[in-house]
């Protein structure tokens, strides 16, 4: 292979070493390829290009697929910027998925294939493990039991959220509720449940660097969960423990929060801890992960636009590939360019969306899909006409590719409470945006919300304050426009910020 043609992602094989097996590139840097191999044991090789060999699998060929978390069949491939897309079938399902996102394994022995090839002198022994093993999962699956764990009064959307996630497999969530509507809490919610269900032993959770002791806090007090903090402020403690071994500072806990900028600007940690598998990763504030489009923002662009990828969203990239759980957490999810919402969707699940024009297509039709689910909450009390226009919108959104279908058997479909039951399933499987992306808003959580009313309010100064206000006025423009000749932009911003400071300060007048 040349260089040109090593992709993050893509699958080799190494010409001199076939015990390898099956590798996948994880970074190129400049000539030499980062690489795992997936043989008797995952081994990490920097490779030089030459002595790759491109791998594809062929039709028929059994692969494990990371966002289904399962085996399929290949059916066919196509190839495109140098990465390949296969279409699987898992059993009735068939689906896209890229190269990036299967893992190579060997497959391990069927256990009824094993049963089969003894002399049955084991069957009781294995009916019986079979039995135990089904009530364990009957207990551990059946309910919630993080509710009566939590140290805090939980709200129902709350509650709503954990179950959808931990419903879902694999948990991948991009949880994006409005700011002060507990993401944090959910996401404890999840982690609590999926420790109680021995799911989630070890557990990374990656967060700015001013939030990585609150994470450690607020899980301790409200779950009763206990994290390691290991960020910039403490991290040469750890290596003094550890005898100056970076790798064991990371080896040693199960249970980490660490800082984003610690990660992204030090290889050497986010290489240790990419070395394991990991059972959840939380990113916070995951508007942080990053991916542009080259060209202007407000320019419509094709899906052969080059991207630009930040040093925190190829880390995310990485570390996707190492855990089944995988939460963002962001409130301004809406706030992005619709290409940096597609990047985040694409870290946790790259087949749902197999292009940016597919993104676009689907984002379209949200707003009608929420209007017909609103709508169809409230059926009592829409008039005929109201109904009539319900049922021409559900068609409208969810007929996919059956557009012979009607709005007549969906009106009287609508009139029962079974039928318009079997609608909101209906309209939730149209809405895939939905299948990876929970948000839910202030003014639909808390009906009892007053309205907020802007006004304009009129301040009268005394003598004093106008001499005040004026003699600091003098000062910041003198200091400002100083800034400004010498292009002194942080002076500049101090200035604007002191002079906000000014006319807000309550106690002014007492000065």
């Amino acid at each position: 292979m040349d260089s040109g043609d090593l992709v993050d992602g893509i699958l080799v094989r190494h010409r001199d070493h076939p015990e390898w097996r099956i590798g996948s590139v994880e970074q190129v840097e400049g000539e030499v390829a980062i690489v795992r191999f997936y043989g008797r044991e995952e081994e990490v090789h920097h490779c030089v290009p030459t002595d790759l060999l491109r791998h594809r699998y062929a039709v028929g060929d059994q692969i494990f697929a990371l966002t289904e978390n399962t085996y399929g069949f290949v059916l066919g491939f196509r190839e495109s910027v140098g990465a390949i897309t296969y279409q699987v079938v898992f059993g009735t399902r068939r689906k896209g998925i890229p190269e990036s996102n299967i893992r190579p394994q060997l497959l391990a022995p069927d256990l009824f294939d094993l049963l089969r090839e003894s002399d049955g002198s084991e069957s009781q022994h294995f009916l019986l493990a079979l039995q135990a093993r089904r009530l364990h999962y009957a207990y551990r699956y059946d309910e919630l039991v993080c509710l009566s764990n939590a140290r805090i009064e939980l709200l129902p959307h709350q509650v709503f959220v954990a179950d959808k996630v931990l419903r879902g497999y694999p948990h991948r969530f991009l949880l994006a509720d409005e700011v002060g509507l507990g993401k944090t809490i959910e996401a404890g919610l999840i982690l609590k449940e999926l420790r109680a269900r021995g799911a989630a032993r070890r557990v990374l959770i990656i967060t700015p660097a001013g939030l990585v002791s609150q994470w450690v806090n607020e899980l301790r007090s409200k779950f009763n969960e206990s994290f390691t903090q290991i960020d910039s402020t403490n991290f040469n403690a750890h290596l003094a423990f550890c005898g100056g071994d970076v790798e064991q500072v990371w080896r040693t806990h199960h249970s980490i929060v660490t800082s984003l900028h610690m990660l992204r600007s030090n290889e050497r940690h986010s290489e240790a801890l990419l070395t394991y598998e990991w059972d959840l990763v939380i990113f916070d504030e995951a508007h942080h992960l990053r991916r542009y489009l080259k060209r202007g923002r407000r320019e419509r662009t094709g899906d052969s636009d080059e991207y630009r990828v930040t040093a925190a969203y190829r880390l995310a990239q990485r570390f996707q590939k190492r855990t089944n759980a995988l939460l963002l957490l962001t409130a301004t999810p809406l706030q992005l360019h619709a290409y940096e919402l597609f990047s985040l969707i694409e870290l946790l699940d790259p087949a749902l969306f197999p292009t940016f024009s597919d993104f676009e297509q689907c984002s379209t039709k949200i707003p009608r899909l929420n209007r017909a689910a609103q709508d169809l909450e409230r059926y009592d009390e829409l008039d005929e006409q109201g109904r009539s226009m319900l049922a021409k919108d559900i068609v409208a959104v969810t007929s996919g590719d059956s557009p012979q279908l009607h709005a007549l058997p969906v009106l009287e479909q609508m009139a029962t409470l079974d039928g318009r039951a079997a609608l909101r399933l209906r309209i939730a499987d149209a809405h895939q945006l939905a299948r990876v992306l929970i948000r839910n808003r202030k003014r639909l959580v808390f009906d009892d919300l007053l309205p907020r009313h802007a006004r304009i309010v009129q301040v009268t100064y005394t003598a004093a304050e106008w001499a005040v206000y004026h003699a600091v006025t003098a000062y910041l423009q003198e200091w400002y426009n100083l800034a400004l000749r010498e292009r002194n932009n942080a002076l500049g911003f101090l200035m604007v910020t002191f002079g906000a400071l000014l006319v807000s300060y309550a106690g002014l007048s007492g000065q």
